[in-house]
């Protein structure tokens, strides 16, 4: 999750060609009107519409997709340098996802503001066809157009029992209403049995990973591990994304002393272990 900067081929400069041609010729004043609406609402699902030019038309405007889908400016959008996947916010990138689905949208299926890097997940399994909730604002964070993604927007709350925690995501506190709902809405339908695999390897490693940085016989304390997850959390933010899942399942244990103590109190038995 992040925003980013326009993607290269962003216009309807590449549109005109096909627009010459005598197929597309009569729908090109609509067409294009589609793509400045999809650029005003940034996107947004609840201010665009599909054209619904019917079945045949729509199918031709997603066989577009297939003859340019390995198009040099889409490999760019697909292999963009980036810490972390724009949807989902896993380490894998290397895909490109509608943002808004062909199969509803087809006149959107090669408008390089639609294609947006992800990981093969959110290509995929992620989103499916879903691409709004049952109300407004509810939607997906678009990253080409949110720019408010580029803060912290989200948390991973850790529910005890901490030998074997429940995991959820939740926006953080102090977003402005309709972002809280973009978020949520978002978290529920990028995230899945991946992201609750990461958390329960990260977490089930933490103790064997501060106790390396943990010099022999120093104290092991709460506010000891706490300064020790400050850094990692600040390392996740910088080199992973302040939206990683990294860096969203940190700033969750760094919000509940509870988990920071139970951290401390393993870190403490590893360095017992390690000692004898």
């Amino acid at each position: 999750m992040m925003h980013l900067p326009q993607p290269d081929g962003a216009g309807d400069d590449h549109f005109e060609a096909i627009w010459q041609d005598e197929r597309w010729l009569p729908y090109r004043e609509a067409w294009a009107g589609a793509n400045a609406a999809y650029r005003d609402a940034g996107g947004s699902p609840w201010l665009v519409g599909p054209m619904g030019l019917g079945d045949d038309i729509e199918s031709d405007q997603r066989l577009l997709w297939e003859g340019r889908r390995k198009n040099v400016r889409v490999d760019a959008i697909r292999h963009i340098s980036v810490p972390c996947c724009p949807m989902c916010g896993s380490q894998i990138t290397g895909a490109v996802d509608h943002y808004l689905p062909k199969d509803t949208f087809a006149e959107f299926a090669i408008l390089f503001e639609n294609l947006v890097p992800a990981c093969a997940n959110c290509n995929s399994a992620g989103k499916g066809k879903i691409y709004r909730g049952d109300a407004d604002p509810d939607r997906f964070i678009h990253p080409y157009y949110d720019d408010w993604a580029s803060a912290a927007i989200w948390k991973v709350e850790i529910e005890p029992p901490y030998e074997a925690p429940t995991f959820s995501a939740t926006p953080l506190a102090g977003l402005a209403a309709p972002i809280a709902s973009i978020v949520s809405f978002h978290l529920k339908h990028v995230l899945g049995k991946q992201w609750l695999g990461f958390n329960e390897r990260t977490w089930g490693a933490l103790p064997d990973r501060l106790i390396g940085r943990t010099p022999e016989n120093a104290p092991i304390t709460p506010d000891a591990v706490r300064a020790k997850l400050e850094t990692r959390q600040w390392d996740a933010n910088r080199f992973d994304g302040v939206n990683s899942w990294t860096s969203a399942l940190l700033r969750g244990v760094l919000g509940s002393d509870g988990a920071v103590a139970h951290i401390a109190s393993r870190t403490e038995g590893v360095a017992a272990l390690l000692l004898e």
